[in-house]
């Protein structure tokens, strides 16, 4: 005899990825059973074969699904894992992080979490945030520093913000370097589709002809390596053919400040005078054939009729009567770019002169340009610096945050519940790596590297760790040199995983919690990426199924050890849906 069956649909976003595409869920009978773009939304109409076999994640038969505690050594090969309820996990393990809080302070505690490009961990980032900072503790780890860091980061070095959306759809070149959206971005890759239909040009840095890059105007098949030297050739090629924004670079770049050639130090004003500021710098005005101060507070210079230098090389008389020989910043990176010519940089780049000269001049000729670049630089030593030469060249052709450029479109408002103001300012200026990487990831965006932590726990340099909690993070297999990594967590006095699996880093700690997956949890963001309609879209996703079995979500763990810890008032309560509301 047939039963009907019952099916109904629940709307929603896959948290796979940063991508974020917009989903509907079809359940019958109880159970998820398809998974599908959703059409009917600003990040809908496109959906990747990860994101179609999320339902498998729900039913996998090796799926975590009860709390278990280790009974036997760390370097036993059986862990002896026993089960135990969520309650004697939660206090055991609270006891444990209060007494690592009491003996060795706060900072021995380390959180790590996954990558938002590759887990679902963003949605319980907030959450950790606040509750790593609530603790006390400026040690949170995460991978940015082996994939995005340069992309993101290292961006707002140049721009002051962190690489922005590109306007593709207003675009009238598009330079894709370093990524394949074909595989991994399929957002952008159908809206740089619809862009080339309608005629927007592209140049693509890739070594490999490849879904987009395949499609490209120009390919620029880089050797792997050498894309800061091919970034410097197109540099040269603006300069040298006057292709760049002469405009834009005068008015919103550094590029006419003088900088000193005897020391390598920006020129002052109080270089010139006793009594002129340190804070003030100094252009050579064309014009006037004489020095003109700029004041970066105001953006203006001391004679606003002034036409500021760019190239040249210049004796201003210092304070003290003698001269100092200068150049304007311009002038210096024309002079490091004319080493990097296409013909001389052939022989390290392996991308033919005339290919550099055609990319050059399309670019420039099809202006507004848009640009997006990401792991093919990052996976490669000195990748700040090379993605700040790309950076640089952008700059050059005037089209940032222009239609049709890389835009800082506005975003849809939550409120900012990260905790910053429960950690003091000593306490994260002593995030682990800070002191020898002060610009780097543990100082912005405040992320410490794995193998830091390794030293911290194995070493004690540059103090104990003693603790380490892993959401989503199997960071074992995520950092380099793994085989210390398993060193390292065989040493931790205390290691906690929360996870889908029994990871490589699972099963190197006291504790494994079963998290839901993304399917089985209910969350609210606003951070969708790649369109202008996306950025203002803010979204409730409720849970497509009940958890199964005894799996609990990221974020109902944290409230729960907030809650043992003594941070209730600070955790609602632990009332996940209130700090929803």
């Amino acid at each position: 005899m047939d039963h009907a069956h019952t099916s109904h649909t629940v709307r929603g976003y896959c948290a796979l990825c940063t991508a974020h595409c917009a989903t509907i869920a079809t359940v019958t009978d109880g159970k998820v059973v398809q998974l599908e773009a959703d059409t009917d939304h600003p990040n809908g109409g496109v959906f990747c074969i990860k994101g179609k076999a999320a339902p498998e994640l729900v039913y996998h038969p090796d799926r975590l699904n009860y709390p278990l505690k280790r009974t036997r050594p760390k370097g036993d090969p059986d862990p002896g894992w026993q089960r135990i309820s969520w309650d004697e996990a939660l206090y055991d393990i609270a006891e444990r992080l209060n007494f690592v809080r009491e003996t060795y302070g706060p900072r021995a505690l380390a959180i790590a979490k996954g990558t938002g490009g590759g887990t679902s961990v963003s949605d319980v980032e907030r959450w950790l945030s606040r509750f790593i900072n609530r603790f006390g503790s400026p040690n949170w780890v995460s991978t940015t520093h082996v994939c995005n860091w340069h992309k993101d980061t290292g961006f707002t070095y140049t721009f002051g913000v962190e690489l922005p959306t590109p306007d593709v759809a207003h675009s009238n070149a598009f330079l894709l370097w370093g990524h394949n959206p074909s595989a991994t971005s399929l957002i952008l890759a159908h809206d740089i589709v619809a862009a080339r239909k309608r005629g927007m040009k592209i140049v693509a840095v890739d070594p490999r002809r490849v879904g987009i890059a395949s499609q490209a105007d120009v390919l620029l098949q880089v050797r792997p390596g050498s894309d800061g030297a091919l970034a410097l050739a197109l540099i040269d090629v603006l300069i040298t053919e006057n292709l760049y924004d002469e405009a834009f670079v005068r008015q919103w770049t550094n590029g006419p400040l003088l900088v000193r050639l005897d020391n390598g130090t920006p020129l002052v004003e109080s270089d010139l005078a006793a009594s002129g500021s340190p804070e003030k710098f100094v252009v050579w005005d064309e014009a006037a054939i004489a020095p003109v101060i700029y004041d970066p507070a105001t953006g203006n210079l001391a004679e606003p009729s002034a036409r500021a230098a760019l190239l040249g090389e210049y004796r201003v008389r210092s304070k003290d009567g003698g001269e100092i020989p200068c150049r304007p910043i311009f002038a210096e990176l024309a002079k490091l770019a004319a080493r990097y010519r296409p013909e001389p940089s052939e022989s390290i780049t392996h991308v033919p002169s005339a290919k550099v000269r055609e990319a050059a001049r399309l670019l420039a000729a099809n202006r507004p340009l848009s640009i997006y670049m990401y792991n093919g630089v990052g996976q490669h030593t000195n990748a700040t610096q090379t993605n700040r030469a790309i950076a640089v060249l952008y700059a050059l052709l005037g089209d940032f945050d222009q239609p049709g450029g890389n835009v800082v479109f506005p975003k849809a408002p939550m409120n900012v519940v990260s905790g910053k103001e429960f950690l003091p300012k000593e306490a994260a200026a002593q995030r682990i790596g800070r002191e020898r990487k002060p610009l780097g990831p543990p100082a912005k965006p405040g992320n410490c590297a794995a193998y830091d932590i390794f030293t911290a726990i194995l070493e004690d340099r540059p103090y104990p760790v003693k603790a380490i909690l892993n959401f989503g993070s199997n960071t074992v297999m995520s950092t380099g040199d793994s085989e210390r990594a398993r060193t390292a967590f065989r040493a931790a006095e205390f290691a906690v995983a929360v996870e889908l699996f029994m990871t490589p880093t699972a099963e190197l700690c006291d504790y494994v919690l079963p998290a839901t997956s993304f399917l089985e949890m209910a969350t609210l963001t606003n951070d969708f990426k790649h369109r202008r309609q996306s950025r203002l879209h803010l979204q409730y996703r409720p849970a497509v199924v009940p958890a199964l079995a005894e799996r609990r979500s990221d974020t109902w763990i944290v409230f729960e050890l907030a809650k043992r810890l003594g941070f209730s008032r600070d955790f609602w309560d632990g009332d996940v849906e209130a700090a929803y509301h």
